[in-house]
């Protein structure tokens, strides 16, 4: 880490911002700046959530002035923009961020090459789950199907959008869309997990089954 930089939310839910905050202070001895959140216009670089209609302003008009802005927001709402923040918040996501962002503003040193990312990247990534703190109200369960499921999942721990989804058979967006309702009653709150990343599976031959059938079949070795 060669520098001091700073960095400022808008937009931000009180549940955003701490995560942010308390993932950039996990990895801040795997960027290369020092990063500080702050609330000033003059900081470096600006996150802005643009899932609004001011959010989205902003972050244009920022751009247009030539300030530094990171897109946070859902998948539908970011488009081709770059660099951006998909929610829910992961540290992994962060990181490649701040450091492309840094890695552009470099002119003493070159940027950091993929290979060198890669093995920076921790082993176990830090992404945003989140859990129940009490059964939700009539009125969330009876609109969303399934949502016993989803209860019954997220008050024994703490589980991200897709770890939900899949251990209950519910669409994601459905799942976001319920725990979105829950947050907005108070009935969940965020919290910071760890997971390991997905394996990649071994390239297989396309017949490699049907090798293995006809030598089992014909007692082939």
């Amino acid at each position: 880490m060669d520098s001091n930089r700073t960095i400022s939310l808008y937009g931000f839910r009180d549940t955003d911002q701490t995560v942010f905050c308390s993932l950039l202070s996990l990895l801040s001895f795997k960027t290369n700046a020092v990063w500080e959140v702050v609330e000033d216009e003059s900081c470096d670089v600006t996150v802005v959530d643009v899932d609004s209609n001011q959010g989205l302003d902003l972050a244009a008009t920022m751009e247009s002035n030539g300030r530094k802005v990171i897109r946070f927001g859902q998948y539908s709402s970011m488009s081709t923009h770059q660099p951006c923040l998909h929610k829910p918040l992961r540290a992994a996501d962060i990181l490649k961020c701040l450091n492309s962002l840094h890695a552009d503003d470099s002119v003493q040193s070159p940027a950091p090459t993929a290979s060198a990312a890669a093995g920076d990247a921790p082993r176990q990534e830090t992404v945003t789950g989140y859990r129940l703190r009490r059964w939700p109200c009539a009125n969330i369960l009876n609109r969303y199907p399934g949502s016993s499921r989803l209860c019954a999942l997220l008050l024994k721990e703490p589980l991200t959008v897709e770890q939900a989804a899949e251990r209950s058979g519910i669409a994601p967006d459905l799942v976001w869309d319920f725990v979105s309702a829950c947050q907005q009653q108070n009935f969940i709150v965020q919290q910071a997990v760890t997971q390991a990343p997905e394996p990649v599976a071994e390239a297989r031959p396309a017949n490699a089954g049907l090798f293995a059938m006809l030598r089992s079949k014909f007692g082939s070795r």
